[in-house]
């Protein structure tokens, strides 16, 4: 008798394991169709895993409306419930996304002032409470590209990308007892050098409170070339670029540095594109640049450039990046990575959010 039970509690859950996504989906393309004035999203399939207490969404694609391109698509978006968290008492869900492509260009960006961003954010968190109804723990992006094409005219050589991008978001749903949410992600900045990003975020604080530190390692520096060649007549013949930098935006203010490395470079002027004065002295910095690197043991040019923003206030300290350079080429080297010299401070959340 308990056989036959059993039997027909797994007959009727793979029932509704196949019969399930066939009403559901239906549905939720529907709402995503409509739902927003601005945005149109689809999704291919849907699967369900009741074992793992898991639903799938397959061949996920999004277009500004009256528009065929995509701006965002996913291989797949999987989500499941975190058993580590429902022994400590909390209904939560692992997220990952797998395979996506974002494209942010012109038309994306202006298509998002149509309406106010409070309607926006609106429609983001109605869409959420339908298709994601439980606060998620983590969300961890796999093998992803991000196009950031949001300068008009930019040709496709120029357009900053970072591709095979993986990435993690942990402690996404926080609590007064640990408000911090903690990111990593590494990926292959313009299909050269790689990329590594590592921060943290006070998501119960406003505004958003968050520490980021940032590592570029081995880019090819005359990947440079064809941005450098539309603002004068300096470009790279060879090199690599490695870049260390740490940025922190608290109560509003942002300060941080960054410590960019050129190794082995070789800088060149195109004798016949230089017109003007301004190209003239151009020609003397390329001049004092390679200089600066046949000087230099470890034939690298260093410097370290301090910055801060507060109220469309931007503020750099150039006589000080230019005396570490200089500095640099000598004798006091600039040490590379990073100094580690920022760290949020914990204050007593104004309110705790959620995913």
């Amino acid at each position: 008798m308990k056989s036959k039970i059993a039997i027909g509690i797994v007959i009727l859950l793979v029932a509704i394991r196949a019969v399930l996504p066939s009403i559901v989906l239906p549905k939720v393309n529907s709402y995503l169709k409509d739902f927003s004035e601005i945005y149109v999203f689809h999704i291919e399939d849907l699967d369900i895993s009741i074992l793992r207490g898991a639903y799938r969404f397959e061949g996920l694609t999004g277009q500004l409306r009256k528009q065929k391109e995509n701006f965002i698509q996913a291989k797949y978006i999987d989500v499941s419930l975190s058993w580590r968290e429902i022994f400590r008492g909390r209904i939560l869900t692992d997220v990952v996304a797998d395979s996506v492509k974002f494209v942010l260009t012109q038309e994306l960006m202006a298509g998002s002032k149509k309406q106010p961003a409070a309607k926006t954010i609106g429609e983001g968190k109605k869409a959420k409470e339908k298709l994601f109804p439980f606060n998620a723990s983590r969300i961890d992006i796999r093998n992803s590209d991000f196009l950031f094409a949001d300068v008009s005219g930019l040709p496709p050589e120029l357009q900053l990308k970072v591709t095979g991008l993986d990435g993690r978001l942990n402690n996404v749903t926080t609590s007064p007892e640990d408000p911090i949410s903690l990111f990593v992600g590494k990926g292959s900045l313009m299909n050269s050098g790689l990329i590594k990003v590592v921060g943290e975020l006070n998501r119960s604080q406003k505004p958003l409170d968050w520490n980021f530190d940032v590592e570029v390692k081995e880019f090819e520096a005359t990947k440079l070339n064809s941005f450098l060649k539309r603002k004068g007549p300096l470009t790279f013949e060879q090199g690599s670029l490695d870049l260390y930098g740490e940025i922190k935006s608290e109560n509003g203010k942002l300060e941080g540095y960054v410590k960019p490395f050129l190794k082995k470079a070789t800088f060149i002027g195109d004798q016949n594109d230089f017109k003007s004065f301004k190209h003239f002295g151009i020609e003397i910095t390329v001049a004092a640049l390679n200089a600066l690197l046949k000087s230099s043991k470890d034939k690298s040019v260093a410097t370290k450039i301090i910055f801060s923003y507060t109220k469309d206030d931007f503020q750099w300290n150039a006589s000080h990046a230019i005396s570490t350079a200089i500095a640099h080429g000598f004798q006091d080297k600039v040490e590379p990575g990073l100094e580690n010299l920022y760290s949020l401070n914990l204050k007593k959340p104004q309110e705790v959010v959620g995913d």
